[in-house]
């Protein structure tokens, strides 16, 4: 995708004597689309197991087994003629991955109705989940030419075997009483155990308690006729979070293999943190459903407040310390919001069928408390106290000097320098609004669905740009952004894009505020079209039913973003989002399929 946005197409594929060319560092694409061997396998059993026993009237055991595993199997070799082949005069790498995961869970469940207007039930339960996986990775280099691609056939050869796993146990119960059909109660507990943390804070407790009222149950209501349901509901509890950090985050971590004298040697990897625990989020909810028409119509109604602490992070250490960083609870952060659903059955009569759904939210992100400044993997991102999660931290471009042609940068501390003490915020890259709209149409055996999906509010960092409008100053044979023709040129032009230099900050200063860009977007995300061939015709050749339908995804986007897609990030790690390097967009699908059963 990099060789595809960075080498410009009016270039030559071929050299003068008939060998692929390479331009800005990058592959020829040629070269990278067929002369490139990439194999991978994916053998994946998802299944699960249960018994149920009814011990007495009311009260049922059930217990359950599941497992997920994954074998991964990929091999490539790159030959001579690509970058990374020719450095190496042949790469060909192997690698064998497993992911198991297995959970067994017992519950124990009560029910009982009593008195005429009073229900009540109890859920007792044991959860148990291993995670293991595994890789084995081989690597050959220096062929004998590129007809050998087995890494037996290679005269440097290395290997490397990793296992890593985690173990998670839980108890729960939970209690729920409705009396009159009109109050409802519900209140949980649970304890979590996760070998992630040290042993003595191995557990967290997380209760949670709910409360509801069936307002259309009342007299004063009950005989308001376009009022089809009224509840009021609100709700407090406790969660707890363990991802993010690595399987043995808590613990001092030494690695082996490293040769001292032809000797083998130990080195230490990871700082152990003994008081590493679960992160924790308190959330407050309180909402309101209403149904209106015999429930034609449905409207529903929430606000929450979250508040996240301990956070689980990376922090980063001093270099004399002769670690990068470290796993710490360190900090706070609190999430406030409104989300507003309607559901609606527009039609229904004649065969035909037709149901909306729209959905809106709102959310404001805050870092209430970190002890210090935190950069993101990608350093246009910052984690940083009073601000939100995901901030871009870059210097302001204020304007382009008329007379000059010179980026001109806000000196955030006038000290008449610009320094990284003058990076500031300049937004997010989560919105303030996202939502959905679903449109369900049936008639007669077909059926038609329709989803769009929306967000506004957050910005995405293009670094892209910051490669192609440059004016060619990283390198003569990179493609050139089309921003780059507005650029100064002559005194008196006025425009975002300096003059063309390779002195000064015009084009060596790095994260800054023009590549930040409007990253909203309305987007046909799924379109779904199906018949269901008639049972009168079914039953002559003996099947139940059958379905044909097609599937479709990202089929249309609509957005201000200069780059292929908004909705993209460079990276899995959590501590960025929004950030645009060379990746390849949300691929557009297309699936046609036939459900029959028998």
């Amino acid at each position: 995708m990099q060789a595809a946005l960075h080498t410009p197409t009016y270039l030559p594929k071929f050299n003068d004597d008939g060998t692929y060319a390479k331009w800005a560092g990058f592959d020829n694409l040629d070269v990278l689309i067929n002369n490139t061997d990439m194999h991978s396998i994916s053998t994946r059993y998802i299944g699960n197991i249960y018994g149920e026993y009814e011990i007495t009237k009311g009260l049922k055991l059930r217990s359950s087994w599941s497992l997920d595993y994954n074998n991964y199997d990929e091999y490539e070799y790159w030959n001579t003629l690509t970058n990374r082949g020719s450095a190496s005069k042949g790469l060909a790498t192997s690698s064998i991955s497993t992911n198991t995961i297995w959970i067994n869970e017992q519950t124990l469940n009560y029910r009982k109705a009593f008195g005429g207007q009073h229900t009540f039930s109890a859920l007792l339960g044991n959860t148990l989940q291993g995670n293991v996986s595994t890789q084995t990775f081989a690597q050959g280099t220096n062929f004998p030419s590129d007809a050998f691609k087995q890494i037996a056939s290679a005269s440097v050869t290395t290997a490397s075997s990793n296992r890593y796993a985690y173990n998670l146990t839980s108890f729960f119960g939970r209690v729920d009483y409705s009396f009159a059909r009109k109050y409802f109660l519900e209140a949980s507990l649970r304890a979590d155990a996760s070998s992630k943390f040290a042993e003595g804070n191995r557990w967290g407790y997380f209760p949670s308690v709910g409360v509801a009222w069936q307002l259309k149950q009342e007299n004063f209501l009950k005989d308001v006729g376009f009022l089809s349901d009224l509840k009021l509901r609100a709700s407090v509890g406790y969660t707890g979070n363990q991802n993010g950090i690595d399987n043995y985050a808590a613990r001092g971590l030494w690695g082996g293999g490293f040769n001292y004298q032809d000797s083998p040697g130990t080195f230490p990897v990871q700082l152990a943190n003994p008081d590493l625990k679960w992160e924790t989020t308190r959330q407050t909810n309180i909402g309101l459903n209403v149904g209106l028409l015999n429930n034609r119509i449905g409207l529903e109604l929430n606000a929450y407040h979250k508040y996240t602490y301990d956070l689980l992070l990376q922090v980063p250490l001093a270099q004399s310390s002769g670690f990068a960083s470290i796993y710490q609870n360190n900090g706070a952060v609190s999430n406030r919001g409104l989300e507003f659903a309607v559901n609606s059955l527009n039609i229904n009569r004649g065969g035909l069928q037709w149901n909306t759904s729209f959905n809106i939210a709102t959310n404001i992100n805050r870092i209430e408390q970190l002890s210090i400044p935190v950069d993101a993997s990608y350093s246009a991102e910052r984690m940083q106290q009073g601000q939100p999660f995901h901030a871009f931290y870059v210097y302001k471009q204020l304007y382009v000097d008329p007379q000059t042609g010179n980026a001109v940068y806000e000196d955030v501390n006038n000290d008449g320098q610009i320094t990284a003490n003058d990076r500031q915020f300049y937004g997010s890259a989560l919105p303030t609004l996202f939502g959905g709209l679903n449109n369900t149409l049936s008639y007669k055996g077909f059926d038609l669905s329709i989803f769009f999906n929306f967000q506004t509010g957050n910005k995405v960092y293009n670094s892209n740009r910051f490669f192609h409008e440059s004016g060619g100053t990283r390198d003569e044979r990179r493609a050139i952004n089309k921003n780059q023709l507005t650029r100064w040129q002559k005194p008196g032009d006025i425009t975002d894009v300096p003059r063309v230099t390779t002195i000064g900050t015009n084009y060596n200063l790095s994260p800054i505020s023009r590549f930040v860009e409007d990253g909203s977007f309305l987007r046909l995300n799924s379109l779904v079209i199906g018949y269901t061939i008639p049972k009168a015709i079914l039953n002559r050749i003996g099947i139940a039913s059958a379905r044909v339908y097609y599937s479709g995804s990202n089929l249309w986007l609509l957005s201000r973003y200069q780059g292929p897609d908004p909705e993209v990030n460079v990276t899995a790690n959590p501590t960025t989002q929004g950030y645009d390097l060379g990746t390849p967009p949300q691929p557009r699908t297309a699936q046609f399929g036939l459900n029959i059963t028998l």
